[in-house]
Protein backbone atom coordinates (compact mmCIF):
# COMPACT_ATOMS: atom_id res chain seq x y z
CA UNK A 1 0.00 0.00 0.00
CA UNK A 2 3.04 2.36 1.17
CA UNK A 3 4.39 1.56 -2.50
CA UNK A 4 1.61 2.63 -4.59
CA UNK A 5 0.89 5.55 -2.46
CA UNK A 6 5.04 6.38 -3.19
CA UNK A 7 4.13 5.86 -6.97
CA UNK A 8 1.31 7.77 -7.25
CA UNK A 9 2.97 10.60 -5.50
CA UNK A 10 6.07 10.36 -7.68
CA UNK A 11 3.98 10.09 -10.83
CA UNK A 12 2.10 12.78 -9.74
CA UNK A 13 5.60 15.20 -9.57
CA UNK A 14 6.69 13.89 -12.61
CA UNK A 15 3.08 15.70 -14.46
CA UNK A 16 3.46 18.72 -12.61
CA UNK A 17 7.33 18.71 -12.97
CA UNK A 18 6.25 18.46 -17.23
CA UNK A 19 3.84 21.08 -17.24
CA UNK A 20 5.86 23.72 -15.18
CA UNK A 21 8.63 22.81 -18.24
CA UNK A 22 5.81 23.08 -21.01
CA UNK A 23 4.62 26.31 -19.36
CA UNK A 24 7.72 28.06 -19.14
CA UNK A 25 9.01 26.82 -22.47
CA UNK A 26 5.37 28.02 -24.05
CA UNK A 27 6.51 31.63 -22.19
CA UNK A 28 9.59 31.75 -23.97
CA UNK A 29 8.61 31.12 -27.01
CA UNK A 30 5.90 33.50 -26.85
CA UNK A 31 8.15 36.24 -25.30
CA UNK A 32 9.64 37.42 -28.64
CA UNK A 33 5.90 37.45 -30.27
CA UNK A 34 5.16 39.97 -27.25
CA UNK A 35 7.69 41.96 -27.35
CA UNK A 36 7.25 42.93 -31.10
CA UNK A 37 3.94 43.69 -30.53
CA UNK A 38 4.49 45.76 -27.58
CA UNK A 39 7.43 47.79 -29.38
CA UNK A 40 5.06 48.79 -32.24
CA UNK A 41 1.87 49.10 -30.48
CA UNK A 42 3.80 51.59 -28.53
CA UNK A 43 5.51 53.49 -31.43
CA UNK A 44 2.00 54.05 -32.45
CA UNK A 45 0.21 55.03 -29.39
CA UNK A 46 3.00 57.51 -28.37
CA UNK A 47 3.99 59.04 -31.39
CA UNK A 48 4.00 62.76 -31.69
CA UNK A 49 4.32 63.53 -28.06
CA UNK A 50 4.11 66.87 -26.85
CA UNK A 51 6.76 68.41 -24.56
CA UNK A 52 5.67 67.61 -20.64
CA UNK A 53 3.39 65.00 -21.13
CA UNK A 54 3.24 60.83 -20.50
CA UNK A 55 2.10 58.35 -22.70
CA UNK A 56 -0.09 55.26 -21.84
CA UNK A 57 2.26 52.97 -24.34
CA UNK A 58 1.56 49.30 -23.51
CA UNK A 59 -0.21 47.26 -20.87
CA UNK A 60 0.42 47.72 -17.77
CA UNK A 61 1.07 51.02 -16.64
CA UNK A 62 0.16 52.50 -13.19
CA UNK A 63 -0.03 56.30 -12.03
CA UNK A 64 -1.25 58.25 -9.53
CA UNK A 65 -1.57 61.68 -9.42
CA UNK A 66 -1.18 65.09 -7.46
CA UNK A 67 -5.03 65.28 -7.32
CA UNK A 68 -8.63 63.65 -8.38
CA UNK A 69 -8.98 62.68 -11.77
CA UNK A 70 -11.91 60.86 -13.67
CA UNK A 71 -11.79 57.43 -14.19
CA UNK A 72 -11.78 57.48 -17.48
CA UNK A 73 -7.86 59.29 -17.26
CA UNK A 74 -4.70 57.42 -18.24
CA UNK A 75 -6.24 54.31 -17.83
CA UNK A 76 -5.37 51.81 -21.33
CA UNK A 77 -2.90 52.43 -23.77
CA UNK A 78 -1.79 55.46 -25.82
CA UNK A 79 -3.90 57.89 -23.37
CA UNK A 80 -2.16 61.08 -22.78
CA UNK A 81 -1.72 63.32 -19.40
CA UNK A 82 0.51 66.01 -18.66
CA UNK A 83 3.20 65.44 -16.09
CA UNK A 84 2.50 68.62 -13.65
CA UNK A 85 -0.54 66.53 -12.25
CA UNK A 86 2.04 63.26 -12.22
CA UNK A 87 2.78 61.93 -8.90
CA UNK A 88 4.13 58.41 -9.59
CA UNK A 89 4.14 56.35 -12.12
CA UNK A 90 4.73 52.19 -12.36
CA UNK A 91 5.17 49.98 -15.14
CA UNK A 92 4.77 46.05 -15.13
CA UNK A 93 7.28 43.25 -15.21
CA UNK A 94 7.45 41.53 -18.84
CA UNK A 95 4.54 38.67 -17.76
CA UNK A 96 3.31 36.15 -20.65
CA UNK A 97 0.82 34.68 -18.55
CA UNK A 98 -0.93 37.63 -18.06
CA UNK A 99 0.40 39.00 -21.78
CA UNK A 100 1.67 42.51 -20.27
CA UNK A 101 5.14 44.54 -20.51
CA UNK A 102 4.36 47.34 -19.07
CA UNK A 103 5.94 50.36 -21.18
CA UNK A 104 5.32 54.78 -20.73
CA UNK A 105 6.93 57.00 -22.60
CA UNK A 106 7.49 61.06 -21.48
CA UNK A 107 8.87 64.16 -23.05
CA UNK A 108 10.10 66.11 -20.10
CA UNK A 109 11.35 69.82 -20.88
CA UNK A 110 14.03 69.57 -17.67
CA UNK A 111 16.05 72.21 -17.93
CA UNK A 112 15.83 73.19 -21.85
CA UNK A 113 14.41 77.12 -22.36
CA UNK A 114 11.27 78.16 -23.92
CA UNK A 115 13.64 79.59 -26.96
CA UNK A 116 13.65 75.87 -27.89
CA UNK A 117 9.95 74.95 -28.90
CA UNK A 118 9.13 71.46 -28.14
CA UNK A 119 12.48 70.18 -27.21
CA UNK A 120 12.51 68.03 -23.94
CA UNK A 121 14.45 64.61 -23.21
CA UNK A 122 13.19 61.18 -23.70
CA UNK A 123 12.39 58.94 -20.76
CA UNK A 124 11.59 55.21 -21.44
CA UNK A 125 10.27 52.97 -18.82
CA UNK A 126 10.33 49.42 -19.52
CA UNK A 127 9.43 46.78 -17.33
CA UNK A 128 9.57 46.90 -13.49
CA UNK A 129 10.16 50.49 -13.09
CA UNK A 130 8.64 52.93 -10.90
CA UNK A 131 9.45 56.62 -10.24
CA UNK A 132 8.35 59.35 -8.03
CA UNK A 133 8.41 62.47 -8.86
CA UNK A 134 10.79 64.86 -6.25
CA UNK A 135 10.62 68.16 -8.56
CA UNK A 136 9.30 71.24 -6.81
CA UNK A 137 5.29 71.82 -7.71
CA UNK A 138 5.68 75.79 -8.31
CA UNK A 139 7.73 75.90 -11.97
CA UNK A 140 10.70 78.80 -11.99
CA UNK A 141 9.12 82.08 -13.25
CA UNK A 142 10.31 82.75 -16.80
CA UNK A 143 10.70 85.96 -19.02
CA UNK A 144 10.30 86.60 -22.47
CA UNK A 145 13.21 85.80 -24.69
CA UNK A 146 15.31 89.42 -25.81
CA UNK A 147 17.13 89.61 -29.26
CA UNK A 148 20.77 89.86 -28.70
CA UNK A 149 23.47 90.37 -31.68
CA UNK A 150 27.35 89.45 -31.15
CA UNK A 151 30.42 92.14 -32.21
CA UNK A 152 32.64 90.08 -32.87
CA UNK A 153 34.00 85.75 -32.79
CA UNK A 154 32.00 84.42 -30.37
CA UNK A 155 32.35 81.34 -28.87
CA UNK A 156 29.60 79.01 -27.59
CA UNK A 157 30.12 77.35 -24.68
CA UNK A 158 28.66 74.35 -22.94
CA UNK A 159 28.93 76.07 -19.45
CA UNK A 160 29.10 79.45 -18.18
CA UNK A 161 32.59 79.51 -18.01
CA UNK A 162 35.88 80.25 -20.40
CA UNK A 163 37.61 76.64 -18.97
CA UNK A 164 33.70 74.79 -20.56
CA UNK A 165 34.75 73.26 -23.95
CA UNK A 166 33.38 74.78 -27.41
CA UNK A 167 30.08 73.56 -28.87
CA UNK A 168 30.95 75.77 -32.05
CA UNK A 169 32.36 79.39 -32.98
CA UNK A 170 29.60 81.86 -33.96
CA UNK A 171 30.04 84.60 -36.53
CA UNK A 172 30.04 88.23 -36.18
CA UNK A 173 26.49 90.05 -36.17
CA UNK A 174 24.88 86.81 -35.57
CA UNK A 175 21.07 87.87 -34.38
CA UNK A 176 20.31 85.67 -30.58
CA UNK A 177 17.95 84.85 -28.62
CA UNK A 178 18.55 84.57 -25.08
CA UNK A 179 16.19 83.79 -22.31
CA UNK A 180 18.89 84.19 -18.91
CA UNK A 181 22.17 84.53 -17.52
CA UNK A 182 24.35 82.48 -14.89
CA UNK A 183 24.68 83.56 -11.01
CA UNK A 184 27.77 86.04 -11.73
CA UNK A 185 25.41 87.62 -15.24
CA UNK A 186 28.37 87.72 -17.22
CA UNK A 187 27.26 84.64 -19.12
CA UNK A 188 24.24 84.65 -21.23
CA UNK A 189 22.53 81.32 -22.26
CA UNK A 190 21.45 81.51 -26.16
CA UNK A 191 20.19 78.99 -28.72
CA UNK A 192 22.51 78.71 -32.18
CA UNK A 193 22.05 76.21 -34.94
CA UNK A 194 19.63 74.67 -32.20
CA UNK A 195 22.48 74.47 -30.04
CA UNK A 196 22.03 75.64 -26.54
CA UNK A 197 25.27 76.80 -24.80
CA UNK A 198 26.21 80.18 -22.87
CA UNK A 199 28.13 83.39 -24.29
CA UNK A 200 30.26 86.07 -23.02
CA UNK A 201 28.06 88.80 -21.82
CA UNK A 202 31.46 91.75 -22.75
CA UNK A 203 30.82 90.32 -26.46
CA UNK A 204 27.22 91.39 -26.92
CA UNK A 205 25.64 94.55 -28.06
CA UNK A 206 22.15 94.86 -27.60
CA UNK A 207 19.13 97.35 -27.84
CA UNK A 208 16.82 95.91 -25.17
CA UNK A 209 17.97 95.77 -21.36
CA UNK A 210 19.36 92.78 -20.51
CA UNK A 211 18.75 93.32 -16.71
CA UNK A 212 15.50 92.24 -17.25
CA UNK A 213 16.59 88.95 -17.96
CA UNK A 214 16.55 85.99 -14.65
CA UNK A 215 19.02 83.85 -13.38
CA UNK A 216 19.09 79.99 -15.07
CA UNK A 217 18.28 77.83 -11.89
CA UNK A 218 21.10 75.54 -11.06
CA UNK A 219 18.49 73.56 -9.24
CA UNK A 220 16.25 71.09 -10.98
CA UNK A 221 12.68 73.46 -11.17
CA UNK A 222 10.54 71.11 -13.87
CA UNK A 223 8.61 68.25 -13.46
CA UNK A 224 10.57 64.84 -13.49
CA UNK A 225 13.59 66.86 -13.58
CA UNK A 226 14.15 65.59 -10.52
CA UNK A 227 13.27 62.26 -9.28
CA UNK A 228 12.89 58.92 -7.19
CA UNK A 229 13.64 55.75 -9.40
CA UNK A 230 13.59 51.99 -8.32
CA UNK A 231 13.60 49.09 -10.78
CA UNK A 232 12.85 45.59 -10.33
CA UNK A 233 14.06 42.39 -11.47
CA UNK A 234 11.13 40.08 -11.31
CA UNK A 235 9.22 39.15 -15.22
CA UNK A 236 10.46 36.99 -17.48
CA UNK A 237 13.38 37.28 -19.60
CA UNK A 238 14.03 36.65 -23.05
CA UNK A 239 16.99 38.17 -25.57
CA UNK A 240 14.45 40.03 -27.20
CA UNK A 241 13.68 42.15 -24.66
CA UNK A 242 15.58 44.39 -22.47
CA UNK A 243 16.11 44.46 -18.86
CA UNK A 244 13.94 46.52 -16.86
CA UNK A 245 15.04 50.23 -16.79
CA UNK A 246 14.82 53.27 -17.56
CA UNK A 247 16.17 54.77 -20.94
CA UNK A 248 16.87 58.65 -21.32
CA UNK A 249 17.91 60.19 -24.10
CA UNK A 250 18.52 64.12 -24.66
CA UNK A 251 18.33 66.03 -28.13
CA UNK A 252 21.03 66.06 -30.36
CA UNK A 253 23.20 68.48 -29.59
CA UNK A 254 21.66 69.75 -26.19
CA UNK A 255 23.12 69.24 -22.27
CA UNK A 256 20.24 68.00 -19.61
CA UNK A 257 20.51 68.76 -16.21
CA UNK A 258 18.67 65.89 -14.14
CA UNK A 259 18.12 64.63 -10.29
CA UNK A 260 17.98 61.02 -9.84
CA UNK A 261 17.98 59.38 -6.24
CA UNK A 262 20.12 62.26 -5.38
CA UNK A 263 22.21 62.26 -7.53
CA UNK A 264 22.92 65.44 -9.89
CA UNK A 265 24.20 65.11 -13.28
CA UNK A 266 24.04 66.59 -16.90
CA UNK A 267 23.96 64.28 -20.31
CA UNK A 268 24.30 65.24 -23.62
CA UNK A 269 23.85 61.36 -24.51
CA UNK A 270 21.55 58.40 -23.88
CA UNK A 271 21.82 56.87 -21.03
CA UNK A 272 20.39 53.46 -19.61
CA UNK A 273 19.45 53.35 -15.50
CA UNK A 274 18.84 50.44 -12.74
CA UNK A 275 18.21 51.05 -9.18
CA UNK A 276 17.69 47.74 -7.94
CA UNK A 277 16.52 47.51 -4.08
CA UNK A 278 17.83 43.52 -3.88
CA UNK A 279 21.47 44.93 -4.22
CA UNK A 280 21.06 49.03 -3.02
CA UNK A 281 22.78 50.10 -6.02
CA UNK A 282 22.11 52.10 -9.04
CA UNK A 283 23.43 52.08 -12.18
CA UNK A 284 23.74 54.77 -14.89
CA UNK A 285 25.34 53.83 -18.02
CA UNK A 286 26.06 55.36 -21.07
CA UNK A 287 25.13 53.98 -24.57
CA UNK A 288 25.76 57.37 -26.66
CA UNK A 289 27.13 60.50 -26.05
CA UNK A 290 28.52 61.47 -22.20
CA UNK A 291 27.23 61.71 -18.65
CA UNK A 292 28.61 64.67 -16.13
CA UNK A 293 28.08 64.29 -12.51
CA UNK A 294 28.99 67.16 -10.33
CA UNK A 295 32.52 65.48 -8.79
CA UNK A 296 33.79 65.73 -12.82
CA UNK A 297 33.08 62.41 -13.00
CA UNK A 298 32.64 61.76 -17.41
CA UNK A 299 31.77 58.89 -17.97
CA UNK A 300 31.90 58.07 -21.59
CA UNK A 301 29.84 56.00 -24.43
CA UNK A 302 30.43 52.01 -23.27
CA UNK A 303 30.91 52.65 -19.74
CA UNK A 304 28.98 52.30 -16.56
CA UNK A 305 28.81 53.54 -12.86
CA UNK A 306 27.30 52.46 -9.45
CA UNK A 307 26.17 54.69 -6.95
CA UNK A 308 25.61 53.13 -3.65
CA UNK A 309 21.67 53.44 -2.10
CA UNK A 310 20.81 53.48 1.25
CA UNK A 311 17.28 52.40 2.95
CA UNK A 312 15.55 55.01 1.32
CA UNK A 313 17.04 54.91 -2.14
CA UNK A 314 19.00 57.82 -1.58
CA UNK A 315 22.68 58.00 -2.75
CA UNK A 316 24.99 57.71 -0.45
CA UNK A 317 28.04 58.85 -2.26
CA UNK A 318 30.01 59.93 -5.32
CA UNK A 319 29.91 57.51 -8.48
CA UNK A 320 32.29 54.47 -7.74
CA UNK A 321 33.49 51.17 -9.96
CA UNK A 322 33.37 53.23 -13.30
CA UNK A 323 33.89 50.08 -16.12
CA UNK A 324 33.06 49.10 -19.54
CA UNK A 325 29.84 47.03 -19.78
CA UNK A 326 30.71 43.39 -19.93
CA UNK A 327 29.82 41.50 -22.78
CA UNK A 328 26.55 39.82 -20.55
CA UNK A 329 25.19 43.36 -20.10
CA UNK A 330 26.11 44.39 -23.94
CA UNK A 331 24.07 40.96 -24.78
CA UNK A 332 20.97 41.84 -22.13
CA UNK A 333 20.90 45.60 -23.88
CA UNK A 334 20.69 44.23 -27.60
CA UNK A 335 16.71 44.41 -27.30
CA UNK A 336 16.75 48.28 -26.84
CA UNK A 337 17.97 48.26 -31.00
CA UNK A 338 13.87 47.35 -31.77
CA UNK A 339 12.70 50.71 -29.84
CA UNK A 340 10.63 52.40 -32.19
CA UNK A 341 12.73 54.76 -34.10
CA UNK A 342 9.65 57.54 -33.68
CA UNK A 343 9.90 58.00 -30.17
CA UNK A 344 13.66 58.79 -30.07
CA UNK A 345 15.34 62.02 -31.20
CA UNK A 346 18.31 59.72 -33.13
CA UNK A 347 19.27 55.99 -33.48
CA UNK A 348 22.27 54.83 -31.45
CA UNK A 349 24.33 52.50 -32.36
CA UNK A 350 25.12 49.02 -29.35
CA UNK A 351 27.07 47.25 -31.70
CA UNK A 352 30.47 49.66 -31.50
CA UNK A 353 30.25 49.51 -27.53
CA UNK A 354 31.59 45.71 -27.43
CA UNK A 355 35.24 47.28 -27.47
CA UNK A 356 38.33 45.15 -25.98
CA UNK A 357 37.92 45.57 -22.25
CA UNK A 358 41.92 45.62 -22.33
CA UNK A 359 41.53 49.51 -23.24
CA UNK A 360 41.49 52.71 -21.15
CA UNK A 361 37.94 54.47 -20.10
CA UNK A 362 38.25 58.39 -21.23
CA UNK A 363 38.99 60.54 -18.83
CA UNK A 364 38.97 64.81 -18.37
CA UNK A 365 42.37 65.05 -18.99
CA UNK A 366 42.97 67.05 -22.35
CA UNK A 367 45.91 66.15 -24.45
CA UNK A 368 48.04 68.56 -27.28
CA UNK A 369 45.79 68.11 -30.82
CA UNK A 370 47.38 65.14 -33.39
CA UNK A 371 48.64 68.40 -35.39
CA UNK A 372 48.29 71.64 -32.83
CA UNK A 373 47.49 74.95 -35.02
CA UNK A 374 51.39 77.19 -34.98
CA UNK A 375 49.14 80.35 -35.14
CA UNK A 376 49.76 81.89 -31.56
CA UNK A 377 46.16 83.36 -29.83
CA UNK A 378 46.43 87.00 -29.84
CA UNK A 379 44.17 89.22 -26.96
CA UNK A 380 43.33 86.09 -24.85
CA UNK A 381 40.92 87.44 -21.38
CA UNK A 382 42.64 84.56 -19.83
CA UNK A 383 45.47 83.58 -21.87
CA UNK A 384 47.42 82.72 -18.29
CA UNK A 385 45.12 79.51 -17.78
CA UNK A 386 44.33 76.71 -20.30
CA UNK A 387 41.09 75.18 -20.26
CA UNK A 388 40.88 71.35 -18.34
CA UNK A 389 38.37 70.38 -21.05
CA UNK A 390 38.75 70.01 -25.10
CA UNK A 391 36.10 68.99 -26.93
CA UNK A 392 36.52 65.89 -29.09
CA UNK A 393 40.16 65.79 -27.87
CA UNK A 394 40.12 64.03 -24.53
CA UNK A 395 43.09 61.04 -23.46
CA UNK A 396 41.33 58.23 -21.78
CA UNK A 397 40.90 58.17 -17.99
CA UNK A 398 42.46 55.21 -16.43
CA UNK A 399 39.65 53.47 -14.35
CA UNK A 400 39.87 50.74 -11.07
CA UNK A 401 42.84 48.76 -11.28
CA UNK A 402 44.98 50.08 -14.00
CA UNK A 403 48.38 51.81 -12.71
CA UNK A 404 49.47 55.18 -13.71
CA UNK A 405 52.79 54.32 -15.28
CA UNK A 406 53.99 56.99 -17.21
CA UNK A 407 54.92 56.09 -21.03
CA UNK A 408 58.28 56.78 -21.92
CA UNK A 409 58.74 58.97 -25.08
CA UNK A 410 59.37 57.95 -28.35
CA UNK A 411 63.43 58.22 -29.19
CA UNK A 412 64.11 60.72 -31.94
CA UNK A 413 66.07 59.53 -34.52
CA UNK A 414 69.70 60.80 -34.27
CA UNK A 415 69.50 62.00 -37.94
CA UNK A 416 66.53 64.79 -37.04
CA UNK A 417 68.51 66.11 -33.74
CA UNK A 418 69.74 69.56 -34.09
CA UNK A 419 68.96 70.44 -37.55
CA UNK A 420 67.45 73.08 -38.83
CA UNK A 421 64.92 73.17 -40.68
CA UNK A 422 64.47 75.70 -43.11
CA UNK A 423 61.15 78.46 -42.67
CA UNK A 424 58.80 78.37 -45.64
CA UNK A 425 58.38 80.77 -47.84
CA UNK A 426 55.05 82.79 -47.21
CA UNK A 427 54.13 84.47 -50.49
CA UNK A 428 53.47 88.00 -50.69
CA UNK A 429 49.51 87.53 -51.85
CA UNK A 430 49.42 85.40 -47.98
CA UNK A 431 50.29 88.24 -46.07
CA UNK A 432 47.31 89.41 -43.42
CA UNK A 433 44.84 87.20 -44.76
CA UNK A 434 44.40 84.62 -41.83
CA UNK A 435 40.81 84.15 -40.90
CA UNK A 436 39.63 85.46 -37.35
CA UNK A 437 39.43 82.83 -34.65
CA UNK A 438 37.78 82.88 -31.16
CA UNK A 439 40.39 84.00 -29.03
CA UNK A 440 39.51 83.54 -25.31
CA UNK A 441 41.80 81.24 -24.25
CA UNK A 442 45.52 80.52 -24.99
CA UNK A 443 45.22 76.35 -25.90
CA UNK A 444 46.62 76.19 -29.43
CA UNK A 445 43.79 73.44 -31.16
CA UNK A 446 42.47 74.05 -34.95
CA UNK A 447 39.19 76.03 -34.72
CA UNK A 448 36.60 76.58 -37.82
CA UNK A 449 37.58 78.92 -40.51
CA UNK A 450 35.21 81.55 -41.37
CA UNK A 451 34.39 83.29 -44.66
CA UNK A 452 37.52 85.39 -45.87
CA UNK A 453 35.91 87.47 -48.40
CA UNK A 454 37.19 90.86 -45.92
CA UNK A 455 40.41 90.39 -44.17
CA UNK A 456 39.39 90.78 -40.19
CA UNK A 457 41.74 90.87 -37.53
CA UNK A 458 41.39 88.00 -34.92
CA UNK A 459 38.38 87.84 -32.68
CA UNK A 460 38.68 87.68 -29.27
CA UNK A 461 35.39 86.41 -28.21
CA UNK A 462 34.57 84.46 -24.64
Amino acid sequence: MNQKLWLIVLSSLLILGVSVAQATFRQVDFCPTLVAQALEEVGQNCAGLGRNSVCYGFNRVDATFTDIQDATVFSSPADQVGIDVLETLATAPLDMAEEEWGIAVMNVQANLPDILPGQGITMLLMGDVELENAAPSTPAETVEPLTITNVDWLNLRTRPSQRANVLISIPPRTTLLTDGTDETGDWLRVVYENRLGWVNRQFISSDTHLETLLQVPTQPTGSMQAFFLRTGITGVSCEEAPPSMLLIQSPNNMTVSLNINGVAFSIGSTIGIQAAEETDTMYIGVFDGHAQFEDSTRVEAGYTVEFALDESGIAQSGPENLRRFTQEELRSFQGLEGLPGNLLHYSFDMSNLGLDESSEPPTDVSSPPANPTTTPVQNAPESTQAPTTVQGNTTPTPMMGSTNTPVPPTPVPATSTNTPVPPTPVPPSATNTSAPIPTDTATQRPRPTPPRATPTPPGHGG
